[in-house]
């Protein structure tokens, strides 16, 4: 093939340079420039193959192609809330990947899916559970109509970005946690696997405690700030109380730090969603992702630039040097 064609001709090129130098006959900065200049060539060749002219293209062209912003578009992005999420029912929802070009969906399309989220699709999003819309933070929906186009229906009943449950319902599987938000007031308990009992080992129901009424009045969560990977939230509670947030469970990476660096366990609620158990008083939260394996890779790149700057160093150092110590031995 035309790889390894290209593969032995490199080999034999590089070869002859090294032959020539080994003799004599190149200069060992020579000898770099050339090696140095063949493997540019090579990946230069290799790249243009899938990083290539035509893959650049024209921002206004993008645009065009993109899916028009339209007067519901407008008027739903009016909201600025920077939680919010919207249900567009007038396409293929989950097969269909336009709505996020200006909305953050609860729909889209993505071939490598989160399995837990497809099982909520399937179980409880597609049979129109408005609590699970609303636990997701639903607050427009968009649809056609064929007299007037298409149309949004703001959602009053959304639970927001995150908010306090008088109650735990403990389940033993996860058929069980499935089933259990066919029925559950999902505003005021968590649905919660077993499994999870030891991150809550001083749990107690609102009920026992003080009324979950007179704790309602007293219990607050503000969303302060909101990206991708990082969420800032303003809570207050009279009591200590499990904390929902409206974001998908994933274990690996995310971490809720209170007041700073102190950490707070996340358990997975609700089949899909995040909690964590809120201490008595104000408190700031945040939520962030930050996994250790960049932490380790960012060390280990570290590391390995160190070693071949010191090596390309030496490289450029070790002539400089023999040149004095011939010097040297000459005067003597």
């Amino acid at each position: 093939s035309s790889d390894a064609l290209r593969s032995a001709f490199v080999i034999l090129l590089s070869l002859g340079i090294c032959y020539l130098y080994a003799i004599g006959k190149l200069k060992q900065s020579l000898l770099y420039l050339l090696l140095g200049g063949i493997t540019l060539a090579d990946l230069w060749l290799v790249d243009k193959r899938y990083l290539n002219d035509d893959l650049f293209i024209d921002k206004a062209i993008v645009e065009a192609q993109a899916r028009p912003v339209t007067e519901v578009d407008k008027a739903i992005n009016a909201d600025k809330d920077p939680h919010y999420r919207v249900m567009n029912l007038a396409v293929n929802s989950f097969n269909d990947a336009t709505t996020s070009a200006n909305h953050r969906s609860i729909g889209g399309y993505h071939a490598a899916k989160l399995r837990r989220y497809q099982d909520l699709i399937e179980r409880q999003l597609s049979k129109q559970n408005m609590q699970v819309y609303n636990m997701l933070d639903t607050r427009y929906f968009i649809f056609a109509d064929k007299e007037h186009g298409l149309q949004y229906q703001h959602n009053p009943d959304a639970f927001g970005a995150a908010w306090f449950v008088d109650r735990i319902e403990w389940v033993d599987t996860a058929d069980a946690e499935m089933s259990a938000l066919d029925s559950t007031d999902l505003r005021h308990v968590a649905v919660v696997d077993k499994s999870f009992q030891s991150l809550l080992p001083t749990y107690q129901p609102v009920s026992t405690q003080v009324s979950a009424d007179s704790l309602g009045s007293t219990s607050s969560v503000t969303l302060q700030s909101y990206t991708p990977s990082e969420a800032k939230y303003q809570v207050e509670t009279k009591e200590p109380r499990l904390l929902v947030f409206s974001e998908i469970y994933y274990p690996h990476g995310w971490h809720l730090r209170i007041d700073g660096d102190k950490e707070l366990p996340l358990l997975r609620v609700n089949y899909t969603l995040r909690a964590a158990y809120i201490p008595a008083g104000k408190h700031e939260l945040t939520m962030v992702f930050d996994p250790k394996s960049i932490h380790t890779t960012e060390t280990v790149a570290s590391i390995s630039t160190g070693v071949l700057l010191l090596l390309l160093l030496s490289a450029l150092l070790a002539p400089l040097l023999q040149r004095k110590r011939k010097g040297v031995n000459t005067a003597s």
